[in-house]
């Protein structure tokens, strides 16, 4: 016991105290930034496909832990963390649109005109093509979702209408979203 005082006594004097851990973080949830984020693995950028236009974006120089800001492909800025949207290049992209229908990693879009009917149907076919699904979920019922909500239902698919700017350059605008019916 005396030793004990002691000790305590010598720690406070010196402006020094004594940390045990128990063992237990389970209940520490906040992450230094700095350390669990560190510098990405060197590789290629981490290609995301914009539910919006279809288009894939290039996002950081490797892969960055998931909440984490990655560098500008070009190397020059830190960007905010990477979207949940699917990936470019992987398997759902190679599928016809039968295939697509049917494989739960996947979902597919369409040309708006050529799918409703409500227009002329100025693309070669409805179908504009299969793409990977994001990595979020809304569970409402597809018919009003925007184009992120409905890029994760494989039981949903995305309305195109095509647009082109003054140059001439044109690509697929999500229009809106509708239950899957083929």
């Amino acid at each position: 016991m005396i030793r004990s005082l002691g000790l305590a006594a010598l720690l406070a004097a010196t402006g020094c105290s004594l940390y045990w851990d128990d063992g237990d973080d389970a209940d520490d949830t906040t992450i230094d930034a700095g350390e669990a984020c560190g510098a990405p693995i060197p590789g290629p950028p981490l290609e995301l496909r914009n539910p919006d236009n279809l288009q894939c974006v290039s996002f950081g120089g490797g892969d960055c832990p998931p909440g984490c800001p990655c560098p500008l492909a070009d190397g020059t800025a830190d960007q905010a963390p990477a979207p949940a949207w699917g990936e470019c290049g992987g398997p759902c992209d190679v599928l016809g649109e039968a295939a697509c229908l049917v494989d739960d990693r996947c979902r597919a879009a369409y040309d708006y005109d050529c799918w409703t009917g409500n227009g002329p149907c100025t693309a070669l076919q409805p179908f504009l093509g299969c793409f990977a699904l994001s990595q979020t979920f809304n569970p409402a019922a597809c018919e009003g979702l925007d184009s992120w909500s409905c890029s994760a239902r494989n039981d949903c698919v995305a309305l195109h209408k095509q647009v082109c700017d003054a140059s001439g350059a044109c690509w697929p605008q999500f229009f809106e979203c509708r239950t899957e019916s083929r």
